[in-house]
């Protein structure tokens, strides 16, 4: 190191000496890692709102085709209700309730909606078939969508 180049720190020892880059070096180093935490916080919580937007419309799409398919809205209206639906295990999850009269299908939603639906065997199974002609649904639109990127002119071809 250089006479030129040391430089004497506040409060260092005698015949103490810091380069000069060295200590820019750190400085920036630093300043380079707080704004990349930051960046990566910033992503993070992106990220996080996304997911949830995501799991909101999930449920409201859910909550559609069981009511469509005949399930009863039961809403966690008061203190007591809303203590039982949190402490039912799956939420958003479709689970079945043994009944006197047969088994009782249960979509517990303690998060977006603060509401229960319930219905019987027949509404489950309009349920069921409602969520098959979706899923078939979706996968020709997907389909129709490769296919038109197919047929573009060009699409695979390197050139």
């Amino acid at each position: 190191m250089s006479m030129r180049t040391a430089k004497y720190r506040p409060g260092a020892v005698i015949g103490e000496t810091t380069c000069m880059r060295d200590t820019d070096k750190k400085m920036s180093d630093g300043l380079v890692k707080r704004h990349h935490n930051r960046w990566l916080i910033a992503a993070l919580v992106i990220a996080l709102a996304g997911c949830t937007a995501i799991q909101k419309k999930q449920a409201a799409q859910t909550q559609q085709l069981l009511a469509a398919a005949g399930f009863e809205l039961q809403m966690a209206d008061t203190p007591e209700r809303l203590a039982t639906l949190q402490s039912v295990v799956p939420q958003r999850k479709l689970f079945s309730v043994a009944a006197a009269d047969g088994p009782r299908f249960v979509y517990a939603d303690a998060e977006y909606c603060q509401c229960v639906y319930a219905g019987d065997q027949q509404a489950h199974e309009r349920y069921q078939r409602m969520v098959i002609k979706q899923r078939l649904a979706a996968e020709q639109d997907m389909a129709a969508q490769m296919g038109d990127d197919a047929a573009m002119p060009g699409a695979w071809s390197p050139w």
